[in-house]
C-alpha cells in the first residue's frame, strides 16, 4: 500500500491539468511519501487524457452520465494508498501546502476520522469577482471543506462509504456533515497554500457557476431546509416576484421593495464578510446579489430537469 493517493476528475482540463500534475511532481519530490496520482477522465473531448497520460499517472476512463461524486468515488475505488487527497484539475499545490503536509499524515495516522485541507486562494487578479468575492470567501473557516482540496484516510472514507452520488451538487458538504455526525473533525490549516486557477472571471460565468453550485440544495426539500443559502435565496426570488406584481396593482410600492431588497442583499453580504470594512461589504454586495441571481436558476434548472424526466416517464 502506498502512502498517497492524489485523486484529481477531470473533464476538458487540458488548459489546467498540467499545471497541477506539475505542482504534485514539484512538492512530492523532496517528500518521503510513496505516492500515485489517479486522474479520473470524464471522457474529455480535448487532449486532458493525452496531457494526464504524458505524466504517467494512472487514468481512470469514466463514461458520461454521472456526477462528480460519483467521478471521485471510481477514483478511490482504485486508490491504494493510506491517506487520499482530493484535488480539482485546476489547483495549483505550493511549497507552504508541502511543509504542512507531514502533520497533516501524522494527524491523521493517530486519528484517522477527519478531513483536512484549506481553502483554495485565487491567483493575484484584479478583476472586480476576484477582489470582491474570492478573495473575501477563502478567508476564515465555514465548518466544512471542498473537494478542490480535501485530504483524508482510506479508512474515514470507507466508513463514510464515500460521496453521496445521489447529489448533483454540495457532495462535500454532505461527506463534511457526515464524517461531524459519526465523530470525526474538519481540520481547516490555511498555512496549506493551494491556488485555483478557474475561478470565474465574468458575471455570465460566475451565475452559472451558482447555478450549478446550488442544484443540490433544491433536490429534496430536506436539502432545502439544511442550506441557510437555499433559503435566503427562496426570500430573494420573493421580494423579486412582489416587485413585479407591485407593477400592477401599487406601481410607487415598487420603491419600497427595492429599497428592502437592498438592505436584504447588504445584510446578507455583512453577515458573510463582516470583518471587513463599510466600501469593502459595499463593493460586496453587488456581487452578492449576482451570485443570488445564480442560486435562483438553480431551483428553475431543478425544476426543469424534474419536469423533463417526468415527460419521459409518462412516454
Amino acid at each position: 500500500m502506498l502512502d498517497i493517493s492524489f485523486i484529481i476528475p477531470a473533464y476538458n482540463e487540458e488548459k489546467n491539468i498540467a499545471r497541477c500534475l506539475e505542482s504534485i511532481s514539484s512538492v512530492m519530490r523532496s517528500e518521503l511519501y510513496s505516492f500515485e496520482v489517479v486522474v479520473c477522465d470524464h471522457s474529455s473531448a480535448d487532449e486532458t487524457q493525452k496531457i494526464a497520460k504524458s505524466f504517467g499517472v494512472k487514468i481512470v476512463q469514466i463514461s458520461r452520465g454521472g456526477n462528480v461524486a460519483l467521478v471521485r468515488n471510481r477514483g478511490a475505488e482504485v486508490a491504494v494508498g493510506k491517506f487520499y487527497i482530493f484535488l480539482d484539475a485546476d489547483i495549483e499545490l505550493t511549497y507552504e501546502w508541502a511543509n504542512g503536509l507531514t502533520a497533516v499524515v501524522e494527524s491523521l495516522s493517530s486519528n484517522p476520522m477527519q478531513i483536512i485541507g484549506s481553502f483554495c486562494l485565487p491567483p493575484k487578479d484584479d478583476n472586480y469577482i476576484i477582489q470582491n468575492w474570492f478573495v473575501h470567501t477563502t478567508k476564515g473557516g465555514s465548518g466544512y471543506l471542498g473537494t478542490a482540496h480535501l485530504i483524508t484516510s482510506r479508512e474515514c472514507f470507507n466508513q463514510l462509504r464515500g460521496f453521496d452520488e445521489r447529489l448533483v451538487t454540495g457532495e462535500d458538504y454532505d461527506f463534511c456533515s457526515r464524517c461531524k455526525m459519526q465523530g470525526g473533525t474538519i481540520d481547516i490549516r490555511p498555512e496549506m497554500i493551494v491556488y485555483h486557477h478557474d475561478y470565474p472571471r465574468t458575471t455570465k460565468a460566475f451565475v452559472l457557476r451558482e447555478a450549478w453550485h446550488g442544484e443540490g440544495d433544491f433536490q429534496s426539500f430536506d436539502n432545502f431546509l439544511k442550506s441557510k443559502v437555499a433559503i435566503l435565496t427562496v426570500i430573494f426570488m420573493l421580494l423579486h416576484f412582489l416587485a413585479i406584481a407591485s407593477l400592477m396593482d401599487n406601481y410607487y410600492f415598487i420603491y419600497l421593495i427595492i429599497v428592502i431588497i437592498c438592505l436584504f442583499v447588504f445584510a446578507c453580504t455583512f453577515l458573510k464578510f463582516k470583518s471587513l470594512g463599510v466600501i469593502s461589504i459595499l463593493k460586496s454586495t453587488v456581487v452578492m446579489y449576482i451570485y443570488f441571481l445564480g442560486r435562483s436558476m438553480s431551483l428553475f434548472r431543478v425544476i426543469g430537469k424534474y419536469w423533463n424526466s417526468s415527460k419521459e416517464v409518462k412516454v
